[in-house]
This record gives C-alpha cells, sequence and structure tokens, in this order.
C-alpha cells in the first residue's frame, strides 16, 4: 500500500511496510542509501521504469531476498546496492546498462557469480545479452569466470554481433579481433562467410581487414624464420 512508502521530491526515502514481496511506486526517481539494509522480510522486488538511481547499500544484507526485477534501461545502481545478501539469485536485468569504470560495483561481481555458477539466473534480454556480457568482461579482464565464459559462448556471439550489426557490435566485434586469441584463421572464413551471406558489409569489412593484417604479419613472420 502506498501508506507504507515514505517518498520525498521523487526519493523513496523509507519503507514501514512488513511485506515480503515489494512493487516500488511508480513515479519514484530514487531509492536512498541504505532504504532497506538489513531488511529480512523482504524476499523480492520490482523496481519501475521510472527509477533513475538505486542508492549505495540500498539493499545491504537483505538475507532473505532472493529475486530482483529492474524495469529501466539506463539505472544507476550504487555501491554497494546488493552487497551481502546471499539468496539472491534472480536478477531480471531488462536491459539495464553495466558502467565498466564500476568494475568494483557489487552488481558486476554478482553477475560474474551468477553468469560462472550454473544454480544461478539470470536474465537478459537478447538484443543487449552479448553487449552487456563483453563490457563487463572488458571491465573486469582478469576474472576467470567471465573469461571461460566468453570463450565457451564466442562462436554464438560473434555470429550475434554480425546478424545485429550497428555501431556498438561493430565495436565489440572489433575489439574482440584486437585480442588476436579469440578468432582463429578457421573460424575467420567462416565469419566472414556468414556476414556476407547475412548482407553485413560493414562487419564483412571489418573482418576481411582482419583476416587480410594476419595473413601479412603470417608471410612477415616466414621470411624471417631460421
Amino acid at each position: 500500500m502506498m501508506k507504507d512508502f515514505e517518498i520525498k521530491d521523487g526519493e523513496l526515502i523509507g519503507y514501514h511496510g512488513k511485506k515480503q514481496n515489494i512493487i516500488i511506486p511508480d513515479g519514484v526517481k530514487m531509492l536512498a542509501n541504505k532504504l532497506f539494509s538489513e531488511c529480512n522480510i523482504l524476499t523480492s522486488v520490482m523496481i519501475p521504469e521510472s527509477v533513475e538511481y538505486i542508492g549505495s547499500f540500498a539493499f545491504f544484507k537483505c538475507e532473505n531476498l532472493r529475486s530482483v526485477t529492474i524495469r529501466n534501461n539506463s539505472v544507476w545502481i550504487g555501491d554497494g546496492a546488493f552487497y551481502a545478501c546471499p539468496k539472491l539469485n534472480s536478477v531480471n536485468c531488462c536491459g539495464i546498462s553495466f558502467h565498466p569504470q564500476e568494475a568494483d560495483d557489487s552488481m558486476t561481481e554478482r553477475i560474474l557469480h551468477m553468469l560462472a555458477r550454473k544454480e544461478y539466473d539470470l536474465t537478459i534480454p537478447k538484443e543487449r545479452k552479448y553487449p552487456v556480457l563483453w563490457e563487463v568482461y572488458c571491465a573486469c579482464p582478469e576474472q576467470k569466470e567471465i573469461s571461460d565464459y566468453i570463450n565457451q559462448n564466442l562462436p554464438e556471439m560473434l555470429l550475434f554481433l554480425i546478424e545485429n550489426e550497428n555501431h556498438e557490435n561493430a565495436e565489440i566485434l572489433k575489439k574482440i579481433l584486437n585480442l588476436e586469441t579469440l578468432v582463429t584463421e578457421k573460424n575467420i572464413n567462416e565469419l566472414i562467410q556468414y556476414a556476407i551471406d547475412h548482407h553485413k558489409y560493414q562487419m564483412q569489412l571489418i573482418l576481411t581487414e582482419y583476416k587480410k593484417d594476419k595473413a601479412w604479419y603470417q608471410e612477415i613472420d616466414d621470411k624471417f624464420k631460421l
């Protein structure tokens, strides 16, 4: 009920109810810092599209929180917002944007673990799945879990990027190619053919230029072999 929520100038600053499953009122723009901190009755929360900012430690140590749904695709999540929530095993991101500069943010860490451990359920809309994964990977390249996940899903990821040709996906493809370890001589030809078959000419050009560069380096290597 609305009387359970204390709202001031668009910011939810207090919750006085006793429900386990909460739907944040539509129209709220901010969740205050430490808003639900140590609220152990809370098991699920739905955060509407109107919310633009989730405060630092907003759900800190909500020990029974199991499910979070976030409707806004550009919400900013404060430091430690979901820290120390041991039962949190379902996050519906709804296209949420992750910010690489916030690599230590607890949500980023939570996502790494959700991707790596099969018992977790991470839902990201198909059109945002691989861009989001790549943002997290670039933010935390030393994390073995996310590196393994990227490698295991790379073939599907590359085909998705090519098929969904746009500026963002083209930039991600270039970054993958620049690593020089994820794309082989065998699959580069398959990827070029896939781009041709699907009339994705920008992606075809990027892949073809990469292949030419690799061939050029190979010729130099052969020339200087002992």
